[in-house]
């Protein structure tokens, strides 16, 4: 007959082998919520509030001010800077793409856009962007793998946005975040990058769970929260996209290592401050004409026209020319990577010292 002292001690351990194998899967089930499988290295995206409200801000102002002959390299220069501080499983992605070689399909799609009275460019232009924004996009580091390839049609693309946007206006913007995941979920499956595919995984109840607190924030705050929460949603997309499967691919660590032995810079100095600068400039020298346009219907005196001049030269021409020759002095320690750079820092040099001289223009002539 077993004591009850033992038979009590062998329960015990009988449950206790039992209970242990539930830890894994507790594991597992933690780190599945937090958008990565069990044992695999979590997705995000690092880009600042101020750094991406900055880059799109300048992007759409220098495009406009160029009359989108600029749009590529500005275009070059925000992705660049997007791409780098995304990370898939932890490998970071990198962008190669440049304005020279998105110039040339641009001025094709802008021809065909106009040739087509728009058609073009609603039914097939962002697909076209689209697929060659994924075919310069790759794994930091990696080497002997496949393409990266963007395998949606125009009639996909096409589906995908009008399906979004009608579930967004039917629902008075509440299916907005179901519609973000189905689209996100339609891009994952049509894109691999190296060769890799991609799986995204988040859903629109989290969606909504997690930016209806962004939204409510951006209320309370009066629009400044707005800032934050633009690189919020770029993360919570990231953190629930990840690579289908990671064999073959490049360790975070390789990543690091090959890092320190070629350093890249995602953003040139050279970019940021031509193109900071020539916005600086063409604005000032619009104000100016408009302003000195005004006055010389008004039948301004000449002092008027020198004081406008002096005014908007401090305002922006000063600015504009210094940012602008700091660019361009830049452009040489940067070597490739300027290329866009030098000719917006030119023009900006050129539009900052403009701006006194079409007042004293008006003020001889008007």
């Amino acid at each position: 007959m077993t004591p009850p002292r033992r038979k009590k001690d062998r329960a015990a351990a009988g449950k206790k082998g039992r209970s242990a194998p539930a830890a894994p899967r507790a594991a597992g089930r933690g780190a599945a919520e937090a958008g990565a499988p069990a044992g695999e290295l979590p997705s995000r995206f690092t880009g600042g509030a101020f750094a991406n409200f900055f880059l799109a801000f300048l992007t759409r102002l220098v495009s406009l001010l160029t009359l989108f002959i600029a749009y590529p390299a500005m275009m070059c220069m925000h992705m660049r800077w997007k791409v780098s501080h995304t990370y898939y499983c932890g490998r970071r992605l990198g962008f190669d793409g440049t304005a020279r070689a998105l110039f040339k399909k641009y001025l094709l799609w802008l021809l065909l856009s106009v040739l087509t009275l728009g058609i073009f460019a609603v039914l097939a232009l962002p697909g076209k962007l689209a697929r060659w924004q994924l075919e310069h996009t790759h794994i930091e580091g990696q080497e002997g793998s496949g393409e990266s390839a963007y395998t949606g049609n125009i009639w996909g693309v096409l589906r995908v946005n009008v399906v979004t946007k009608l579930v967004t206006l039917l629902t008075l913007s509440f299916g907005a975040y179901w519609a973000h995941c189905y689209k996100e979920r339609w891009y994952a499956v049509h894109r691999r990058i190296d060769g890799f595919g991609l799986a995204f995984d988040g859903t629109g109840m989290q969606c909504f769970g997690t930016f209806i607190r962004w939204v409510l924030l951006t209320v309370l705050t009066l629009g400044v929260y707005a800032f934050w929460l633009l690189v919020k949603a770029e993360d919570w997309t990231a953190r629930h996209t990840r690579f289908a499967q990671t064999e073959g691919m490049i360790s975070p660590r390789r990543q690091e290592e090959c890092r320190r032995e070629r350093p890249v810079r995602a953003l040139p100095p050279s970019a940021v401050f031509g193109s900071a600068g020539y916005a600086c400039a063409a604005a000032g020298l619009l104000s100016v004409l408009s302003h000195c346009a005004g006055m010389a219907a008004a039948g301004a005196e000449l002092a008027a026209y020198a004081a406008a001049g002096a005014g908007y030269f401090l305002l922006f021409g000063a600015a504009g020319l210094a940012l602008s020759a700091l660019g361009a002095v830049r452009c040489g320690k940067d070597g490739g990577a300027a290329l866009a750079a030098r000719p917006l820092s030119v023009l900006g040099m050129c539009f900052a010292l403009a701006i006194p001289a079409a007042a004293g223009l008006f003020a001889l002539f008007g």
